[in-house]
């Protein structure tokens, strides 16, 4: 890990916020593909579309020199290698499927971000990632 005293650490309440952003933006894109293309909420290929537009924008942002989606951008965070370096895409792609362990832990993956010392949350432990404030 990289000393911790040239870093600041994102908290529970940025990353929450950067998260509500992001998911608006998926919902708004997802929706104007679904219309466009004419798939029915709840029909396959509508999940089939959320699932690929998630990956692609998540691991796509996460991993380009921006090492941010657009709502860790307007937060100032960006996701970090143990270097403080950005992320390869298969990395970015781990911590996209990592994030689905949270649902089998009743969500208690992303609240460890409140009591760990580098508030990291489990799919950061999974994947090797530090979310960090870029400003």
């Amino acid at each position: 890990m990289y000393a911790p005293e040239n870093v600041r650490f994102a908290n529970f309440g940025e990353r929450v916020v950067a998260s509500l952003i992001d998911y608006v933006i998926l919902y708004i894109v997802g929706f104007l593909l679904s219309f466009l293309f004419g798939a029915i909420e709840g029909s396959s290929l509508y999940n089939l579309m959320g699932f690929i537009l998630g990956i692609a924008y998540k691991a796509g942002l996460e991993s380009s020199n921006k090492q941010a989606t657009l709502g860790k951008m307007a937060m100032g965070l960006k996701v970090a290698d143990n270097n403080g370096e950005q992320i390869s895409f298969a990395r970015a792609i781990g911590r996209y499927f990592a994030n689905v362990l949270n649902i089998f832990t009743l969500f208690i993956g992303y609240l460890m971000v409140l009591w760990t010392k580098e508030k990291r949350a489990l799919h950061d432990f999974v994947a090797g990632t530090y979310v960090i404030k870029s400003k």
